[in-house]
């Protein structure tokens, strides 16, 4: 395959990439410019706004020779595409493609004969419940008048962090469509935060978490190279392939074709949704209060504290019904068997309904212990990172501050958790039980 670069034009600014692959980033080079670090990644963002169109193509191996191809497609305003390629054996491919059009996402999968899933998920009105964050964000924590309107579109980005569901750092590469784009390639306004080593020419070479490295390019400023172990595997991700104006052929973007089969992916996708726009609020909220106090808009006093767990709440409000649908809706099937069995249960001869009784307040008190469980694992897997004040704008973010957000959005998470979770399902409980008398 030939490898074919292509710098953006000036005056031509770019729209996203979309990355699919998960990794993680360690090491960090970046080389001493004629512009500073970020006025390179600021460069980038205004000229990643306005490119009509891209097709990027990237290969990825491990040192287990295993081997994909990462497809990534893009047609203005609206329309984005990613497509993974690998092979489960010698004969049977592995497809994974994700595409988002006029802000509904789809997503078909196969991994060989019999094994297909998909998802169609309308975004916007999870995009249009985010707005309700933003507003009272806005009116409790103003921003700056100079700060421009954020659009609401596609997004293509990377997150990042030090455990995974497996308890692993992560790199996630992704596709949104959001209601506050800050960038089209969402990866470089949190990279403008992040210091890089000097050393390279061409590129920006970062550090982020454990044993990867990432690095992206000063022209373009789609990422270039990964590289790193991931689930004990050395894996190298590079890009081969980036046309900028490209031609996209209309069958790009046409519906997927779906098997009869293939299994319903949809709350697997909502859910990483919903915790990717929960970490976008949190983190703009937190920032909104740096500004202010550097700022001096903001006076960091209880006031300030109980306005910005108002904000949090609100956001773990929104996001917590997909983060823990799965688990509602088995528990709500759970409770109508048992439901199902205590009726049984009474309705035989000689039934004692004083041990009938006993059961299901014993099942109850296990249904809260649950609760408290899942309420203080929420809680306990946010982060919340330090920020250097070394910038122009003096916005840090020290490490009792850090604290004190950390422990106001953890209440908040817990607040919205017994509004949303706990007491719907213990109210439907209740309101089984009580069937099970004739109530």
């Amino acid at each position: 395959m030939t490898e074919t670069r292509r710098a953006l034009p000036p005056a031509r600014p770019t729209t996203r990439s979309a990355l699919i692959v998960l990794f993680a980033a360690l090491g960090a080079s970046c080389s001493p410019p004629a512009e500073s670090q970020p006025e390179t990644v600021e460069r980038l963002i205004a000229g990643t706004e306005g490119v009509d169109s891209f097709v990027a193509l990237y290969q990825v191996t491990s040192s287990d020779g295993a081997q994909s191809i990462l497809r990534l497609v893009y047609q203005a305003p609206d329309k984005a595409k990613m497509e993974i390629t690998a092979a489960v054996s010698e004969t049977v491919p592995a497809l994974s493609s994700s595409m988002i059009v006029g802000g509904e996402l789809s997503m078909a999968a196969s991994m060989g004969p019999d094994q297909n899933g998909s998802a169609k998920v309308d975004l916007k009105p999870l995009v249009e419940r985010g707005r309700e964050v933003d507003r009272l964000l806005d009116e409790l924590f103003p921003a700056p008048d100079a700060a421009p309107p954020s659009a609401e579109g596609v997004t293509f980005s990377l997150d990042w962090g030090e455990k995974n569901a497996a308890g692993k750092p992560y790199v996630t590469f992704g596709v949104a469509y959001v209601g506050r784009r800050k960038a089209l390639l969402g990866w470089l306004p949190r990279l403008r935060e992040i210091p890089c080593r000097e050393g390279a020419t061409d590129t920006l070479d970062y550090e982020l978490v454990d044993t990867f490295t990432i690095e992206l390019s000063k022209q373009t400023g789609f990422i270039e190279r990964v590289t790193g172990e991931y689930e004990d595997r050395k894996s190298t991700f590079v890009l081969h392939d980036l046309q900028v104006h490209a031609e996209i052929d209309p069958s790009e973007f046409q519906p997927h074709e779906v098997s009869p089969q293939a299994v319903d992916l949809t709350s697997q996708i909502v859910k990483p949704i919903a915790e990717t726009a929960l970490a976008a609020q949190r983190e703009l909220a937190f920032e909104r209060v740096d500004s202010g106090v550097a700022g001096g808009r903001t006076v960091w006093d209880e006031g300030a504290r109980a306005n910005l767990g108002r904000v949090l709440q609100l956001a773990h409000a929104q996001a917590s019904p997909h983060v823990f649908r799965d688990w509602t809706e088995d528990s709500r099937g759970r409770v109508g068997q048992l439901q199902k069995h205590l009726q049984e249960e009474l309705q035989k001869d000689g039934a004692d309904r004083s041990k009938i009784e006993q059961e299901s307040a014993k099942l109850r008190t296990e249904l809260v212990s649950t609760l408290e469980h899942l309420r203080g694992a929420y809680g306990q897997q946010l982060e919340v990172p330090m920020r250097d004040a070394g910038g122009d704008d003096g916005e840090g973010r020290d490490v009792a501050r850090a604290q004190e957000y950390l422990e106001i959005d953890r209440q908040a998470a817990a607040l919205a958790f017994e509004e949303q979770v706990a007491k719907p399902i213990l109210a439907y409980f209740d309101e089984q039980i009580r069937t099970v008398w004739g109530g």
